[in-house]
């Protein structure tokens, strides 16, 4: 998991849309504990203006039951528009309402 997450981060900041999309797809499926920071970053990113990479970002720390810790409420504020209609923070982790 290590040798892969390191090789991948770097592609969650790219230029391209789809290149972003696939390394956080890519991640997915990684331990929870590892990913979950690279995550957050991502989605807290001010560069980051694509509402398909936020949600793609919000339904892997959903799917995958990323710990939030103590940055609970750094993603409680992204979830705005219709991510706020689709998901939730409870419980240091983000839900499906």
């Amino acid at each position: 998991d290590d040798e892969v997450i390191s090789r991948v981060k770097p592609y969650i900041a790219d230029f391209d849309e789809v290149v972003r999309f696939t390394a956080i797809e890519g991640l997915g499926s990684r331990d929870p504990a590892k990913i979950g920071d690279l995550m957050i970053d991502a989605l807290v990113r001010p560069e980051e203006e694509s509402g398909r990479i936020r949600r793609t970002i919000v339904e892997v720390l959903e799917r995958r039951k990323v710990p939030l810790g103590a940055r609970a409420a750094q993603v409680t504020a992204m979830l705005t528009g219709p991510l706020a209609e689709d998901f939730k923070v409870e419980a240091g982790v983000v839900k499906k309402k």
